[in-house]
C-alpha cells in the first residue's frame, strides 16, 4: 500500500494513499473493508478505527458528485444502499472516503485550509462528461473553497503507453475541444482478414492523465498542487486491471480525516 502523509508533510489527521492486490476493494468483499482498517490502525497507530466510517458509492461511470455532511450520513449507510455516484467529499471527521478501480483514474483532493477531502473516480466516460467541472463546483461552490489551496493527487491508472482507443473516441473528444488531440497519439496496426490480405487499422493511445491535469490547470488548481504518482496499474503486477486480465478485482484508494 502507498500512504502519503509524509510525501506531503500533512499533520497526522489526515490519511491518504492508495490500495494494491493485497486488498481486494470489489463492492462485494466486505471483510476486505475491515482489513483496510486495519492497515490505516497499524499505519497512523490509531487507537480505535472502529471510530472510522467508510463512505463509498455504486461507481456508474458518470459525473455525479455528492457531499457527505451531518444532514446527508444516512445516505452513505451500506443497509440504505449505495448511492450511484463517481464523487464524494466531506469536511466532515472521521470519514473515510473509498473509491474502488482497475484502470481509471482515481483522484484525491485536500484542502490546506479547511481540511475538506474528496475522491473521484475518473475514466474517460466521467472526463468526456464533465467530472471535474463538478468536483471543482462541488469545492468552489458548495464548500466555497479557494481552488488555489487544493491539493489534487492523481493515482494509480493506466498511462498513455497502454491505453489504446479507437477512432470512435478520439472523435468524441477532439468534438468537443479540438486542442484534446495533442492527448492522443495516432499508431498504424497491422492485421489480416480472412481471406488473408493485408489491411491496417488505425487506434490510438489515449493520455488520459495528461488530459485530466490540463483540464485541471484549466479549471483554476494550481501545477503544483497536482501531484501524479505517475504508476501504471497496467504495467505493474501488484495492480489489478481490468483491461488486463477481465477481473472484477479492484484496489481502492483512500482518504479521511480522523
Amino acid at each position: 500500500m502507498i500512504f502519503l502523509n509524509k510525501k506531503f508533510n500533512i499533520n497526522d489527521n489526515l490519511v491518504f494513499g492508495f490500495g494494491d492486490k493485497k486488498i481486494d476493494f470489489q463492492t462485494k468483499n466486505i471483510n476486505e473493508r475491515f482489513n483496510l482498517l486495519k492497515e490505516i490502525k497499524l499505519n497512523y497507530s490509531i487507537k480505535n478505527a472502529n471510530d472510522i466510517n467508510i463512505a463509498e458509492l455504486n461507481q456508474v461511470h458518470g459525473n455525479t458528485v455528492l457531499s457527505i455532511e451531518e444532514q446527508d450520513i444516512k445516505k452513505f449507510s451500506r443497509k440504505s444502499g449505495l448511492c450511484d455516484a463517481d464523487g464524494i467529499f466531506t469536511s466532515l471527521k472521521n470519514y473515510l472516503l473509498c473509491i474502488k478501480t482497475a484502470d481509471c483514474i482515481p483522484l484525491l483532493f485536500y484542502d490546506k485550509i479547511s481540511e475538506t477531502i474528496g475522491a473521484i473516480h475518473c475514466g474517460w466516460r466521467g472526463t468526456y462528461n464533465d467530472i471535474l467541472i463538478n468536483a471543482k463546483n462541488m469545492l468552489a461552490g458548495y464548500y466555497n473553497l479557494n481552488l488555489e489551496n487544493i491539493i489534487v493527487v492523481i493515482g494509480p491508472g493506466i498511462c498513455k503507453n497502454c491505453y489504446t482507443v479507437k477512432e470512435d473516441l478520439y472523435q468524441k473528444f477532439i468534438n468537443i475541444n479540438i486542442n484534446y488531440k495533442n492527448y492522443f497519439k495516432a499508431r498504424q496496426i497491422n492485421t489480416k482478414n480472412y481471406n488473408y490480405i493485408s489491411e491496417k487499422f488505425e487506434e490510438y493511445l489515449f493520455d488520459l492523465k495528461g488530459l485530466i491535469s490540463d483540464i485541471l490547470l484549466t479549471l483554476g488548481f494550481r501545477k503544483e498542487n497536482i501531484y501524479n504518482i505517475n504508476l501504471c496499474n497496467y504495467e505493474n503486477d501488484n495492480y489489478f486491471s481490468y483491461r488486463k486480465n477481465k477481473t472484477d478485482s479492484r484496489f481502492v484508494s483512500f482518504i479521511g480525516k480522523l
